[in-house]
């Protein structure tokens, strides 16, 4: 299965399908879901899934790309979180210098460190291994551009911005 994730991770994709933002399973998200493409053939149990906060814009924007793994469910093999609001602890995983660590603002979860991590643990994949992003991007449109070249998909710009609003008080 590793190899098999790998060979997907490192090909060149392309976002296929319908790119909308629509209302998340909580109410206060916009989620946009889409299928990827490899060498123009969409890959079945391939996907790209963000979302964000409504009320909150340019802030707390998380892109994970996910596979329909063997639990029946898809599961996230890499993610990009820009701006969040919470800080990520790696507890004693990963990177000796990151170990412990709070990581606060833009962070990767690498596809490569959290596969090993997986690998070695029977529980559910989660992506527990995070790497700070320095330059932190300034816009939306660089985040994309930053988790494109991460994920290798090459037209992340074509995913328009959400349509954030103002929260009423």
């Amino acid at each position: 299965m590793s190899e098999e994730l790998r060979n997907l991770f490192f090909a060149e994709k392309r976002l296929s399908g319908d790119l909308r933002w629509v209302d998340g399973h909580r109410e206060e998200t916009f989620t946009l879901v889409c299928s990827l493409e490899i060498e123009g053939v969409t890959v079945e149990g391939l996907r790209l899934r963000a979302g964000v906060l409504k009320f909150l814009p340019d802030e707390e924007l998380c892109i994970q790309m996910e596979f329909h793994g063997r639990r029946q469910k898809f599961e996230p093999m890499c993610r990009f979180e820009w701006r969040p609001l919470s800080p990520h602890d790696n507890k004693g995983r990963g990177p000796e210098e990151l170990r412990f660590r709070k990581i606060r603002g833009s962070h990767l979860h690498p596809f490569e460190m959290n596969l090993a991590e997986s690998m070695r643990s029977t529980r559910s994949r989660n992506l527990r291994i995070a790497i700070p992003v320095t330059p932190d991007p300034d816009t939306f449109e660089e985040a994309l551009e930053l988790a494109g070249k991460e994920f290798r998909i090459s037209n992340m710009g074509s995913i328009p911005r959400p349509l954030w609003q103002a929260r009423m008080i």
